[in-house]
């Protein structure tokens, strides 16, 4: 079992595997930030999307803060690829489905049991774009159905519990 007293007297690697395997608990989560760069990149393929970059590595460099530096990062920053990825998933019922579903095994996979995720539903739905790929009439409240569907099915499958924190936008009703 973990003890954090003696933990601190390890040699470093041998602290970073403990942490690796410890269980945790992730209470600000954006949905929409955690979309996996190789789901992205195939349903921008399938739907004739075109992206900044097109392979894995590089999505990730563009999309990533990690590499910026620090004095340049931000929210603002941070918040800059987003409308690059989200056209990509919105107003599409199954991508998004889909997308909740390996958030949860993401997540399971980092060890986590217990996650808060927060979005937006306004800004995934159809009416959030006129040039939206998905399905023409996904309402909010579609969008937020079916990801409260991909979260259920992926929180089952992955043992872990999954909360929505749903975002306003003072724009949207």
């Amino acid at each position: 079992s973990f003890n954090a007293a003696r933990s601190c007297f390890l040699p470093e690697e041998e602290k970073k595997c403990l942490i690796a395997e410890l269980e945790r608990v992730e209470l600000h989560n954006h949905l929409d930030g955690s979309l996996r760069a190789e789901t992205i990149i195939q349903l921008a393929r399938t739907k004739g999307i075109e992206l900044p970059v097109d392979n894995v590595r590089q999505f990730k460099e563009f999309v990533l803060c990690d590499k910026v530096d620090v004095k340049e990062r931000s929210l603002a920053r941070f918040l800059e690829a987003f409308p690059v990825f989200i056209p990509v998933v919105r107003g599409d019922a199954a991508a998004l489905r889909r997308c909740a579903i390996e958030f949860c095994e993401d997540q399971a996979n980092q060890g986590v049991l217990y996650t808060e995720v927060r979005y937006a539903p306004q800004l995934l739905s159809s009416g959030a774009s006129d040039s939206s790929q998905g399905d023409e009439n996904l309402t909010d409240e579609g969008a937020l159905q079916v990801i409260l569907e991909g979260l259920a099915e992926g929180s089952q499958r992955y043992g872990i519990t999954v909360r929505s924190l749903l975002c306003c936008i003072r724009p949207f009703p």
